[in-house]
């Protein structure tokens, strides 16, 4: 786990899933907003039930490219801190479906949808054979998906008044 800048006001996000990629990014940003980050990765139901029991955190935002690990640790998270804002990226639109009918206060977001209009964007003012296969490609994708997700996270008011709960793939 890795701790951010100190808050500045009080917010707090607790990353679960991935440590790279998009999730990366994210805590990145947050830290350059002074939000204090922490990220679990790779833990077991009881190390991240005890992370989530420790009540620090204002928000919850799971990021992975493993719909099923996604969707373990949304439950979990939903199960055990249903007062927090909970965000998760999922690709699998059946399985976002499922998940809101259990936890209906669940923000679900497509991964793809996050850098879809940033990635339309740079191909109308690059050539498309500058992006093609490069890696800075990759690494703006990630920045940009990240930046939406942050704004969705609701950097801009505070996060337990996020909006469009339920909202699937919706930015």
């Amino acid at each position: 786990m890795s701790e951010g800048a100190s808050p500045r006001d009080g917010r707090s996000v607790l990353v679960l899933g991935d440590a790279e990629g998009l999730a990366a990014a994210l805590v990145l940003r947050l830290q350059q907003r002074g939000v204090r980050v922490e990220v679990a990765s790779a833990l077991s139901d009881s190390e991240t039930s005890a992370i989530l029991a420790q009540g620090w955190c204002s928000a919850v935002c799971v990021v992975t490219r493993d719909d099923v690990l996604a969707l373990r640790l949304t439950l979990l998270s939903a199960h055990l801190r249903p007062d927090l804002p909970l965000w998760v990226t999922m690709f699998d639109r059946t399985i976002t479906r499922e998940l809101l009918h259990v936890a209906p206060a669940v923000h679900v977001l497509s991964p793809s949808e996050l850098v879809a209009s940033d990635l339309a964007e740079l191909l109308q003012c690059r050539d498309i054979g500058e992006l093609y296969g490069s890696e800075q490609h990759a690494d703006h994708s990630c920045s940009a998906g990240a930046e939406r997700l942050e704004r969705v996270l609701g950097l801009g008011r505070d996060l337990e008044q996020a909006s469009n709960p339920g909202c699937a793939g919706a930015v």
